[in-house]
């Protein structure tokens, strides 16, 4: 029976390579579910992740891609001029669709959710997870010096958070740079990432994690997990000098390292003498990076602050991974991240004598090292009490962060049932 609750879903990116993992993959799907799980019919038309999204239950989709007689472009002119081919191949599709509005998750150069909600006279909402334009200059491999591409992508931006209905962001910083930018808070819902827990559930994991373990020699040894894009961000820097002093006298130890990205050639050639105590992955599916985190017994996520001294302004979809797999979680203590780890453990206050009561996780401050040393260190030496913590952190993903939960905001926003 076809639900009277309908949306069209755009992701809009270009990327050389299909994406198949990460926070953006686990983003998506997260999103989409969790409107399935309302209720809602979903027409998607999406550049990225084809093979994923169709496998989910939507009602119809549309691969959105360039003629391929452009591929000889360079990348950004691409982007530019997918605004034009994407909002034709929508039209064309959505004739005879009929939805309530457009979500749009934004896309560095892209506003065809922008163009379709006025041609169709649909609302258009924006998941808007930080400017793309900062991203490119200070996170991608090329930085945007030239007006020929930095101009055009400011103004697309703004025209983005101009004429959206509303603007879905992840973090309280995000919605203070946009207050800034002269957008109402009327318009603007803070809703940090979330996660599937039945998806990851440590007990229906739990046949996959012994599987794991004896196959990477794991059997008897405690494991430190990590997952990510193995950036500066995702705190790499501080792994570097970490694993060398947590596993310098612990022989029952090993790092689960799960991942690519442009650190982790460097990071392998840094702590080439310690090789024996680290198991590199390589890039994973979305499937096998949540296996391979089941058979971690404690994670890290040492994320930074951004390297041009601006607040962080990201809600790592890791963390709230890492919590509902019921292990304890070592975090950095800055912006959203301690708010999602509250109550926390704090590394300055752990002793012998310290007791797990409501505590979700540790903190530690985000760029000293010695702090997660001690956090390891602590974590080691009271395995007895550590399933108090992974309960806890699982308690509150089921009680505030599900991706349904996520969604469920997003519709009463829409809705003007919450401000």
């Amino acid at each position: 029976m076809s639900s009277n609750k309908k949306i069209l879903y755009l992701r809009t990116d270009i990327y050389n390579k299909e994406l198949i993992s990460g926070g953006s993959v686990s983003h998506t799907s997260g999103v989409i579910n969790g409107f399935l799980k309302l209720d809602y019919d979903v027409f998607c038309a999406s550049s990225l992740m084809v093979p994923i999204i169709k496998n989910l239950e939507i009602k119809k989709f549309v691969r959105l891609k360039n003629p391929s007689c452009l591929n000889f472009l360079r990348w950004k002119i691409n982007c530019i001029f997918s605004n034009f081919f994407f909002t034709y191949l929508l039209l064309k599709k959505i004739k005879q669709w009929d939805f309530e509005f457009i979500y749009q998750r934004y896309s560095l150069l892209n506003f065809t959710g922008i163009i379709l909600s006025k041609i169709k006279k649909k609302k258009i909402i924006l998941e808007y997870n930080g400017s793309e334009y900062w991203v490119e200059k200070n996170w991608g491999g090329i930085k945007l010096k030239s007006l020929i591409f930095s101009f055009p992508s400011i103004v697309i931006e703004k025209i983005n958070i101009k004429y959206s209905d509303k603007i879905i962001v992840v973090s309280d910083v995000l919605k203070e740079e946009l207050l800034k930018r002269g957008v109402t808070k009327e318009r603007i819902l803070v809703n940090p990432n979330g996660v599937n827990p039945i998806e990851y559930n440590p007990e229906k994991l739990e046949e996959h994690r012994f599987k794991i373990r004896k196959k990477l020699g794991l059997e008897n040894i405690f494991v430190f997990g990590f997952i990510g894009t193995f950036s500066y961000w995702h705190g790499i820097n501080i792994l570097e000098k970490l694993i060398p002093k947590v596993v310098k006298n612990n022989k029952k130890i090993k790092f689960l390292m799960i991942g690519d990205g442009p650190l982790l050639e460097s990071l392998k050639e840094s702590l080439e003498k310690y090789k024996s105590k680290i198991v590199f992955t390589g890039l994973t599916t979305h499937e096998e990076g949540k296996r391979y985190l089941s058979a971690c017994d404690a994670f890290l996520c040492p994320t930074q602050q951004n390297s041009d001294g601006s607040a962080f302004f990201g809600s790592p979809t890791k963390l709230f991974e890492y919590m509902s797999l019921s292990r304890p979680v070592i975090s950095s203590g800055i912006e959203q991240l301690k708010e999602i780890i509250s109550p926390a453990l704090m590394v300055r206050d752990l002793s012998a004598k310290t007791v797990v009561k409501n505590e979700v996780g540790i903190l530690a401050d985000w760029d000293n090292d010695e702090e997660f040393l001690r956090a390891c260190m602590w974590v080691l030496f009271n395995k007895n009490i550590l399933n108090r913590l992974g309960k806890n952190a699982r308690e509150k993903i089921l009680k505030y962060y599900t991706w349904q939960m996520h969604v469920k905001k997003i519709e009463e926003f829409v809705n003007n049932k919450i401000s």
